[in-house]
């Protein structure tokens, strides 16, 4: 199960990337990820509430909602960290290696 959520999340960047270079811009597409992000997780929550637990709510959500909405997020959120770096400023040359993440 966690493959194919793994499969899912690394997939769906091609689609957030799609839809912020041809569709809505970056910020947009962020935003609109993250609501689907948001809720996928309301909907995994209400589904697995004790008692009264759907299955296929909470596997849709999973699946569909959360990983769809992360993978969405992560191609356009790399992107951000960047665009804080101006390579033409001298101060923005001395780059410290602890705020670039490697994984």
């Amino acid at each position: 199960m966690n493959s194919v959520f793994n499969s899912f999340v690394y997939l769906t960047p091609l689609l957030g990337g799609y839809i912020a270079d041809s569709h809505l811009g970056r910020y947009k597409t962020i935003g609109v990820f993250g609501m689907i992000y948001m809720l996928g997780t309301g909907l995994m929550a209400a589904a697995s509430y004790p008692g009264h637990e759907i299955p296929w709510l909470f596997i849709f959500s999973f699946f569909g909602l959360v990983a769809l909405g992360a993978g969405g997020i992560k191609s356009n959120v790399v992107t951000l960290g960047g665009d804080q770096f101006n390579l033409d400023h001298r101060a923005s040359k001395k780059i410290p290696t602890s705020s670039i993440s490697t994984g």
